[in-house]
């Protein structure tokens, strides 16, 4: 369990190492690295991707998504297999990180709202509760016949949100590409008391897993 106030960036906690794991290595150490393709167009992967001190390029898959009401980690890991098969076909001898990303939230998935007053309301039920953070992942490496797609889940306890909250938040924070009307890595100690689990998975890709799977297969 990590609980960590979400105030402080994740990344603060690495220093000069990629990230704190089973398999890490400092940055300068990453050799012989293949194409290295993530299949997302999410700023907050690509962060993440870049503070472990990757090299990637970018696509945006256009594949036709599986929703709600499919489980949420069954929905999750299709949609990212998805994109890894659609980035496959075009990029054969790269490395591919794929994934999806949904928020549960009383056992419904929340999705990215349309407007700033969907917003509202989507941060209004969150207040107070306790919500669950699912990213199906695919991790592809041109070389290996098989390839690691699995799931990672934590666990988000909101504040409670006054209505002035909200509002502020939403005046500063664009809540419209993002599930569940959030973003950690943006004024997220306003709204969240405590994270369970991977902090960088609720950005959209868990760190840990990448960086484990990149330093023991693709370095290695």
């Amino acid at each position: 369990m990590l609980k960590r106030s979400p105030g402080k960036p994740w990344w603060s906690m690495a220093g000069p190492l990629s990230w704190r794991g089973n398999c890490v290595i400092l940055n300068d150490q990453r050799r012989d690295m293949p194409r290295l393709i993530l299949a997302s167009g999410s700023p907050r992967r690509q962060k993440i991707l870049r503070a472990l001190g990757l090299q990637f390029e970018i696509a945006v898959p256009d594949v036709v998504e599986v929703d709600w009401p499919m489980a949420p980690t069954a929905m999750v890991l299709e949609n990212a297999t998805r994109k890894w098969q659609w980035c496959r076909t075009r990029y054969p001898g790269a490395a591919i990180v794929a994934a999806d990303t949904t928020v549960e939230l009383g056992g419904h998935c929340l999705g990215k709202p349309e407007t700033r007053d969907k917003a509202f309301d989507m941060l209004k039920a969150e207040s107070g509760r306790m919500q669950i953070v699912h990213t199906g992942f695919v991790l592809a490496h041109p070389d290996e016949p098989d390839v690691q797609a699995t799931t990672e889940t934590s666990t988000v306890f909101f504040r409670e949100l006054s209505d002035d909250l909200i509002h502020r938040y939403l005046a500063v924070v664009n809540p419209l590409d993002r599930a569940g009307a959030y973003d950690i890595d943006h004024h997220g100690d306003w709204l969240i008391e405590r994270i369970e689990g991977s902090w960088t998975n609720v950005m959209g890709l868990p760190a840990e897993r990448v960086n484990e799977w990149i330093t023991c297969r693709v370095v290695s």
